[in-house]
This record gives C-alpha cells, sequence and structure tokens, in this order.
C-alpha cells in the first residue's frame, strides 16, 4: 500500500468515527450524507486491492467502537459502491437520484429492521407508533428520507467528480 493511501484512509476512517460520534439521534440522517461520501472518495481515488484493504479495516473498527452502527456501515458501503457505479457509466442525474432514493429507502428500512432484531433496538416499532400503523406511510416517510439524501448526495458527488479527476493524477 502506497503512503497516499493509508493517509486517505486513516483520513476517512476518521470522518467516519467522528461522524458517529457528532451525528446521533434524529440528527443521525448527516451520516447517510458525511459517511458515504467520504467512502466514495477513498474507493474513486484507489484500487480494488486498497479498496477491499480500507473497507475490511473500517469494518473492524466499526465492529469494536460502534457495534450498533454495523448494518448502517454496510449500507453506507453499498451506497457509496452505488455511487461509483453510477458516476463511472454517466448515469444521468436525475435516473441517479432516483436509483439512490429507492435504495436508500429499501436500504433504511433494512438497516432498521436488521439492527432492531440482532441489537435489539425498537426503532422500527417506534417509526410505527409515530406513523399510526400506517405502513404506506411508513414506506413514505422512508422514500422522502431517501429522496432528501438522494439529492444531496448526486449533487455533492457531481461536485466531487470534477475534483477528483486533478487528484487522480
Amino acid at each position: 500500500m502506497k503512503l497516499k493511501s493509508i493517509t486517505y484512509g486513516a483520513i476517512s476512517i476518521v470522518i467516519v468515527i467522528i461522524s458517529f460520534h457528532i451525528f446521533r439521534g434524529t440528527i443521525n440522517i448527516f451520516n447517510s450524507i458525511i459517511i458515504p461520501l467520504a467512502i466514495y472518495v477513498y474507493f474513486n481515488l484507489f484500487n480494488l486491492n486498497e479498496s477491499i484493504s480500507f473497507t475490511i479495516t473500517l469494518l473492524i473498527i466499526i465492529l469494536i467502537f460502534f457495534i450498533q452502527q454495523l448494518v448502517f456501515i454496510i449500507l453506507y458501503i453499498l451506497i457509496s459502491l452505488m455511487l461509483l457505479a453510477l458516476s463511472k457509466y454517466r448515469v444521468n442525474k436525475y435516473l441517479k437520484t432516483t436509483f439512490l432514493s429507492f435504495g436508500l429507502a429499501f436500504g433504511f428500512y433494512l438497516s432498521i429492521y436488521f439492527t432492531d432484531n440482532f441489537i435489539g433496538t425498537n426503532i422500527l416499532n417506534s417509526l410505527l407508533t409515530i406513523v399510526n400503523n400506517n405502513y404506506f406511510a411508513l414506506f413514505l416517510l422512508f422514500l422522502i428520507e431517501g429522496l432528501f439524501i438522494g439529492v444531496i448526495l448526486v449533487y455533492l458527488t457531481n461536485l466531487l467528480d470534477n475534483r477528483l479527476y486533478f487528484l487522480k493524477q
């Protein structure tokens, strides 16, 4: 591994750790923006072997220090990979936003479901109580959240792609 990849990896992991420490509870939505972007930048700049090493290191650190966030970090890694694939294939921003919105909505549901079942939290039932046990309203809530984050991620990755081009050289 090159020193540059280790440095970027360490910075990305520190961003994830700080984000998990700062954004908890209702402001946890910021993690859905910051963490996939940090991972996306790393994946965009470095080759597959370095990205796999980074991902394994990140998962081990999250497993040790933030076990309750393990399912969410897997979601954020998958979202970063989705962003990378959509950028590499030059998908237009509307289609990219659509894919991300539905992917995020489904991912949030699954992440909360698995966190509830494996860690013992009760987030899904709490959300259902908020929407009067209306599953359609819960679906809309996840979809609106996915759309909000998807729009922001598409906008920011478009800005980042222009700048990352110069860092790769």
